[in-house]
């Protein structure tokens, strides 16, 4: 009879958990979950960061190509400010004639000005008001953008007339400080007789 208790109370120690199983068993479960959440939060920050980025860099690159749009086609480069129509040393701003209508009024040639001020990449058609290309996020470095005319003076010339601009902008995106430099170069299309 006691052959048999004893198998009894064998089978009743091995039936369910241990405490000290059951606390290793959720703690591992915690802890897994704790880094399948850490992961997910990164993933989430990352992608918020990305479409942050990607917004900056679109509405830069819109104020680029709309300057440069209108510069290819334009004539009469001029740097505001310079003592001759070439600028090598750079200008703060540019003028010239589009022969597009640009401010939407159909009277052309439309006299257009791009500048570098108050923060901004700043656009000004036939004397009317400065108009920002880019955000109010984005903080652009007057100090260091610039414009830059070759072949504009004398003309006519060998050269075919070109305008270089440099571009240093910063924008804080999701706490973080992030830095463009970016440079594109216009050539006039009409020929320099």
């Amino acid at each position: 009879m006691n052959f048999f208790s004893n198998k009894r109370s064998s089978k009743a120690q091995n039936d369910g958990f241990t405490l000290i199983e059951l606390l290793v068993a959720v703690g591992m479960f915690a802890l897994l979950m704790t880094m399948i959440v850490s992961a997910l939060l990164t993933m989430i920050y990352t992608n918020r960061k990305g479409q942050a980025l990607s917004l900056v860099t679109t509405n830069l690159d819109f104020a680029l190509e709309s300057m440069t749009r209108y510069i290819r086609i334009g004539y009469d480069y001029d740097c505001v400010g310079a003592s001759a129509p070439d600028c090598v040393s750079g200008s703060d701003e540019f003028h010239f004639t589009s022969p597009i209508d640009v401010d939407g009024d159909l009277n052309s040639p439309d006299d257009v000005r791009f500048r570098f001020d108050n923060n901004a990449v700043e656009r000004q058609v036939n004397s009317g008001a400065w108009i920002p290309l880019t955000g109010a996020d984005i903080i652009v470095d007057t100090t260091i953008s610039k414009f830059y005319v070759t072949g504009a003076f004398p003309n006519p010339d060998t050269f075919q007339p070109k305008v270089v601009i440099v571009l240093r902008a910063t924008a804080n995106v999701l706490g973080q400080t992030t830095t463009f430099n970016l440079q594109t170069t216009a050539t006039q299309r009409i020929p320099d007789n």
